[in-house]
């Protein structure tokens, strides 16, 4: 669910803007579902690179016999790794009543803040995949008092599944699939190694085995715990 500010009495694609929320709803059988076929660690790596600076993961009450089956340790960690690692606000409901009777405080409180207010539009022409969450960063950074948010069009290329992956998503995706490794410590790991092939030639670059399985390690042993690269998880890297 996004929700899209249309200027008065405009009728310019340039006048319709993407506002700054975004609402993942799930079922809790569908969340299941999803992490069984590993479609859960993609959604929530394609929601982390939309450019929304408030994600809400709404999760709904049904079919918890199939929870219980799967194992309800799965699911809170799975719940927990969404708050704590990739900083979601995860809202919880008991039936698709109080979903919809959330959705409409959502509207009514966005409408209350927008209105009358001045968006900033950043350029359709101005807007790559691979430096848009950079450009908005800076952007934020140099205007914070500023909401510069981007048209339905530009929204919907960026987001787009049938869109080419740039290399750098790609390969953060090739190393989310190693068990331990979030959205953070790829992001991490690709700061200092952008491509596959950037990895391998400072593996072959060092000659003793220990300093390769400790490299990433080092790498990535910055101050933030959730982004450091562990011995074990440096080795795994090394090994595959």
């Amino acid at each position: 669910v996004i929700w899209v500010a249309r200027k008065k009495n405009g009728l310019s694609p340039m006048e319709e803007l993407v506002l700054d929320y975004i609402i993942e709803r799930k079922r809790m059988d569908d969340l299941v579902g999803s992490i069984k076929d590993g479609r859960f660690r993609e959604q929530k790596f394609r929601l982390s690179k939309s450019g929304a600076s408030q994600i809400i993961y709404l999760i709904e009450d049904y079919n918890l016999e199939e929870v219980v089956e799967f194992g309800i340790d799965a699911i809170k960690t799975a719940i927990s790794s969404t708050q704590m690692l990739n900083g979601f606000f995860l809202k919880r409901t008991a039936t698709i009543d109080q979903s919809i009777d959330y959705l409409v405080r959502m509207t009514r409180m966005l409408k209350r803040m927008y209105e009358n207010t001045t968006l900033y539009a950043i350029p359709d022409n101005m807007i790559y995949r691979s430096s848009f969450l950079d450009m908005k960063k800076n952007l934020t950074a140099l205007h914070p008092d500023r909401n510069y948010l981007v048209t339905y069009s530009s929204y919907s290329d960026l987001n787009s599944k049938s869109k080419p992956l740039t290399l750098k998503d790609t390969f953060v995706r090739m190393l989310m699939t190693i068990r331990g490794i979030s959205v953070d410590k790829a992001a991490e790991i690709i700061k200092n190694y952008p491509t596959p092939r950037k990895l391998a030639e400072e593996f072959d670059y060092l000659t003793n085995e220990n300093d390769q399985k400790k490299m990433v390690m080092n790498a990535c042993n910055g101050i933030i715990r959730r982004k450091k690269i562990g011995p074990t998880l440096s080795d795994k890297i090394y090994q595959l």
